[in-house]
Order: structure tokens, then sequence, then C-alpha cells
């Protein structure tokens, strides 16, 4: 049983306790709905208290900043847009031609490339007289046109919301406010995370859009040279695993993806290892991960983020429930049958990212999605060729995709231990390359944590 007043929420999550109070007026309830209420490992027992962070409802907009970078269209399509010589505008200088490039789009928003002035220097003029300024490219993200309510991608409008007195519900993703609210989730995270090189960084923020930094390379376009599907004229059937001569992104040796792989982790440990509280991406995919200009890997996408609650009495984190996903082929097992939920699905999902980083294919490729659910609730996992076992470094990457893939999330080692374990195979391939297998390591006495 929930005690909401010590939980600083509002008292709605415990279902005897609405029926005899008066209903509040105190606005929408931002907690309802979350999964958190009679879902965590503490069902049923008295004296549980889940209290959510500090930083929950961290909300930092910066509206007129953003909106004097990108109002209107002239960020998309240049200042002279709406003179009769538009079309020349690529000749103008730079601070006359805010030229955009559209980057792709994810499942809520569009990302645009665009330059923003960061400084300026009166005592330097350009060819043509003006200001000299310092430029830098920015991501800038707007979400896409959505459907009407009723269509694969549709919302509620403003006005049947209102009308309606349905207010911020969260059980409703496709509300205006439920979008806005997960861009909210995104801003805050990117702005927690500002200290880290494992994060994208937020400029500004507002509403549905936001203004972050561009990570040029992406690490799905690098390390997918078949886009992760296998080549046409090589189409196969599951049961002939494995299908040719793995792996298709042999451009990429077996100790950069080992590099790679410990720079992913440490993403995800940026977060797992938050200051004031555990952080879950609950999204953590291949597409997620870009490099940056300073050369580090980061996580660029947080509107998914879980920051769990606290059990103020047994000390400990609540666990809680996202629902049943639709496609739950890159999820966890526990994710798959609405079970409670803690930050371990998160390196259950790394385990898929460093399948597709070592294979250069993806994970369940040429399965059907009937059967990937069927597999992954049983506890079934993709086999792993013999030929990753030959080298140190693929033997490594291999047996840390066995353990993320652990299937109980009790005995699923953590993000750290993960790190920690790459850490130290790197650590011995460096002082040894010749040094032999992991097992041949082991005997002569190196240690590694996870095999100690």
């Amino acid at each position: 049983e929930y005690k909401g007043k010590e939980s600083h929420a509002d008292d709605e999550w415990d279902e005897d306790e609405e029926e005899e109070e008066e209903p509040h007026n105190e606005g929408p309830n931002a907690l309802a709905g979350r999964g958190y209420d009679f879902w965590h490992s503490n069902e049923g027992e008295e004296e549980t208290v889940c209290t959510q962070t500090v930083f929950y409802r961290g909300n930092h907009p910066t509206c007129n900043e953003l909106h004097s970078l990108a109002s209107g269209y002239t960020w998309l399509i240049g200042e002279e847009a709406y003179s009769r010589r538009w079309k020349n505008r690529k000749q103008l200088s730079k601070e006359k031609a805010l030229l955009s490039k559209f980057l792709g789009a994810g499942y809520y928003r569009h990302a645009f490339l665009l330059e923003r002035i960061v400084a300026r220097d009166d005592n330097m003029r350009s060819n043509e007289g003006g200001v000299q300024n310092q430029w830098d490219d920015v991501v800038f993200k707007i979400m896409q046109f959505l459907e009407n309510e009723g269509g694969e991608h549709g919302f509620a409008e403003d006005d049947e919301v209102r009308s309606r007195g349905w207010g911020y519900n969260p059980n409703d993703k496709y509300t205006f406010l439920g979008l806005v609210e997960y861009m909210r989730i995104d801003a805050n995270v990117m702005e927690l995370l500002t200290p880290s090189p494992r994060a994208a960084n937020v400029f500004s923020y507002c509403g549905t859009s936001s203004i972050t930094e561009f990570t040029p390379i992406d690490i799905e376009d690098y390390v997918y040279p078949t886009l992760g599907n296998t080549p046409k004229k090589l189409h196969h059937e599951p049961e002939d695993y494995p299908y040719l001569d793995l792996p298709l992104n042999s451009h990429i040796s077996f100790e950069e993806k080992l590099e790679i792989a410990l720079e992913m982790a440490k993403c995800v440990a940026a977060m797992h290892g938050y200051t004031d509280g555990v952080m879950v991406n609950v999204d953590i995919q291949l597409g997620q991960f870009f490099r940056g200009k300073d050369g580090k890997i980061k996580l660029v996408d947080f509107n998914r983020a879980e920051a769990m609650f606290y059990d103020t009495k047994k000390e400990e984190y609540c666990k809680w429930r996202n629902g049943m996903s639709p496609d739950g082929t890159l999820r966890a097992p526990e994710e798959n049958v609405d079970a409670g939920l803690s930050e371990q699905l998160d390196v259950f999902s790394l385990g898929n990212v460093f399948y597709s980083v070592l294979t250069g294919a993806s994970v369940w490729e040429g399965y059907g999605l009937a059967e990937c659910m069927r597999k992954i609730i049983e506890g079934e996992t993709m086999p792993i060729d013999t030929i990753f076992y030959e080298t140190f470094s693929s033997e490594v990457l291999a047996q840390a995709i066995e353990l993320c893939w652990t299937y109980d999330a009790e005995e699923r080692p953590t993000i750290f231990e993960i790190v920690r374990f790459l850490e130290q195979a790197i650590e011995s391939n460096t002082r040894n390359p010749d040094g032999g297998t992991l097992e041949e390591r082991l005997a002569r006495g190196e240690q590694f944590d996870l095999y100690g």
C-alpha cells in the first residue's frame, strides 16, 4: 500500500483513499500512469513509500532563446526567403544565409542541422565589411506532423482535451501534453547529464522543440554497412544460421569494436550512476549512439527515460511497469511480459547493441516478430558464431553480449560491471596483444572481475 502523503505526490495512488477524498484542484497528477502504482517488487507489503527524486519534475525551458534562433521559416530557407532574389541566397554571406540541412526523423520529431552564432569579434572584419562571427553547428529538433486521433500516430487536439476535461493523461502518449511531457523528460535528462561527455548537450528547449549538440557520426551507419540486413543474394532461413561468413562489418577491427562497446557502456553508466538517483534510458538501441566532435560516443535521445522512484522505508529503488510493447525485439524479457522493471533492462538491450557492433547484423534478423517475441520471453538468445571466439578481442565482446543477455534481471551484471570487464580486457590486450584467449589469460592469473 502506498502512502501518497509521504511521497510528495497527489494522493491518487491508493484507490480506497481516492473514493473518500475530495477531488484535487491542484492540476494534473504528473505521477499517475507512470507505472509505479501497484507494480514494483514490494507489491502487497506495508510500509512501502516510493518517492520521486528531487530532479524528477525538472523543467528549464528557454523559449525566448529558442525562438530568437529558430523562428518562422527563416531558419530553414534563409533570411532572404521573402525577397524576389531568394533563389540566389546561396551566394550571400554566411550571416545572411542561415541554410539548414535535414538530418533525419525519429519517432516523434524531425532533426535539422542549424548554424548559430556563438561569438562575435568586432575587431575582425569579413570581406564584405561586416562583423566576423564564429559559428557552431547544432541540431534543431521539431515535432513531426501528427495525424488526428485514430491514425497510426494520432493524438488528441488541445481543444478536445480541454472540452472534455481530460487535462494531462499520461496513459495516452499521443495527447499534445503527453508529447510535451516526453520532450520535457528528454531535455531534463540532457540538462542533468551536462557534466558528462557521454550525453549530448542541450542548449535550448521549449515545448516540443529543442536545440542540442551536433554529433556528426552516426554509429549505426558506421557498424551497419548493409543496414543490419543480410545482402539480398544471401537471404536465408533462420535455421540455416550461420548463413554467411560473419562479420558483415569486417572493415572494423575487433579491437576497435571492443573500444566502441566500452564507450557505449560508459554512456549507459552515466545514466545509471547519476549522483542524485538512477536514470534508466528504456530505449537503448544502436540508433541512439553518435560520435561527437570531441571524438566521444554519446547518447542523443532520452524521451523515454525514467528516473526511478526510491523506497524510503526499504532503502532501495522501486520497480515500475511500462506496459506491453508492440515490438519487443530489442527489449528485455521482463519488458515483454510487462513485469517489474529496473535499470537492468538497459543492460540487456545493450547486449543487442553489442551484437550488432560485433557482427554487423541486427539482432533477430531473419525472424518474424511473433517468433522473436516467443524466443525472448522463453529466454532464448541469438547464437554467436564460433568464429568470434577465435581472437581475444572478439571473444571478450561475445562474452560481454552473453553476460548482458542474462535472463534473470537480478542475476544480470550491472552496467558498471560490464564497463569494468571491458576495461580490464582492453588493458590486458594493450599490455600483451599476443596473450592468447580469455581462458588462457585467466589461467596465467590475469584478473577479470566477472570471471573471478
